[in-house]
């Protein structure tokens, strides 16, 4: 999934020809490991992460207490790359995620880097855009128009 985020991306700057600074990346739930990643070699003009984690093992600590982690191939350690990101940064979460804990998408949040930006929807994992309703839809015209688009 991390290539194919690069693949999109060489695809909209080469192919297409639109400037980095008029990409918002956008990663939901195990999309934002790549989206952060993505960010992080790319200069793009900002990033929305929606019910993300900190990190693959973290996730797995909460849904699996006690599995050893030192077990773990995937790292998607997103919590120890979105500090060096200097792009403007949206986070977004539900706070009833059933499948992402929310304590995480704050936990990412607190470890990113200024300018930054934590929007708590009600909702679950896979609804915060519907329960968010115009307040969440409102929120990022605005984060938009922040990043200069």
């Amino acid at each position: 999934i991390y290539e194919d985020a690069r693949a999109a991306w060489e695809y909209l700057t080469r192919e297409r020809e639109v400037a980095a600074g008029r990409i918002i990346i956008f990663g939901e739930s195990l999309g934002g490991a790549p989206a952060i990643e993505l960010a992080a070699r790319v200069n793009p003009a900002g990033l929305i992460i929606q019910s993300s984690f900190t990190s693959a093992a973290d996730v797995a600590a909460e849904v699996l207490p006690g599995a050893p982690r030192f077990l773990m191939r995937t790292k998607m350690d997103s919590v120890n790359k979105v500090g060096r990101l200097s792009c403007r940064k949206l986070f977004i979460h539900g706070r009833d995620d059933e499948v992402v804990p929310f304590k995480l998408g704050r936990k990412l949040f607190e470890a990113a880097a200024e300018p930054k930006e934590f929007f708590e929807v009600r909702g679950h994992h896979n609804d915060a855009y519907i329960l968010g309703g115009k307040p969440y839809y409102d929120k990022i015209r605005q984060f938009i128009r922040e990043c200069g688009l």
